[in-house]
């Protein structure tokens, strides 16, 4: 039986024992199997492991008339990336702050990995610099990174979108009032 490498993808991964002897059983286990433990520590069902991890299943093939072979092959299942949806803002000041929202999928389009999400936001077009201490309020260009942390099953990955804070125009308005010059102020 050869390892077993591969990218999560949600579906289970077993090993592959060759056996050209009709009739041969194949015994699967978690530990050693050899002709004194393969009917009490091995089972016939061949494990399949879908979750990121290594895996070691141990193998025991046997026929009566025939050598009995044992041994063993990996299961690799690395991480998956995601890919982190974070979208941009435009708003004109308003006094409050304007936070971003952000989503992580996974291996199927649109299905949410369960990751957490933490935003950093900066003063700027780029993430560098001028970190903020939160969501930004006033005017001004703004950078947002949404981080989706690692998972089991996927790597962090992380994404930036850009908000915009427009200066709200400042309106001034007069009543409108007639007096003859007489000196004093008009109230």
């Amino acid at each position: 039986a050869a390892d077993v490498n591969v990218t999560y993808d949600g579906k289970a991964h077993s090993i592959s024992v060759n056996n050209d002897i009709a009739g041969a059983a194949v015994y699967y286990g978690a530990t050693a199997l050899n002709a004194e433990n393969y009917n009490t520590s091995g089972n016939t069902a061949n494990p399949g492991y879908t979750e990121a991890g290594s895996y070691t299943v141990f193998y025991f093939v046997m026929k009566p008339n025939y050598t009995a072979v044992s041994g063993s092959a990996k299961i690799t299942v690395s991480k998956a990336g995601q890919t982190v949806h974070v979208g941009g803002i435009t708003a004109e000041y308003d006094g409050t702050a304007h936070a971003a929202s952000a989503e992580a999928t996974g291996i199927t389009t649109g299905a949410a990995t369960g990751s957490s999400i933490t935003y950093e936001y900066y003063k700027g077009s780029v993430t560098a610099g001028n970190k903020l201490t939160g969501a930004p309020v006033y005017a001004g260009i703004y950078t947002v990174k949404a981080t989706a942390g690692e998972t089991g099953d996927y790597n962090s990955a992380s994404a930036e979108a850009e908000i915009t804070v427009t200066a709200r125009p400042i309106t001034i308005s007069a009543g409108s009032a007639t007096k003859v010059y007489d000196g004093n102020s008009l109230t």
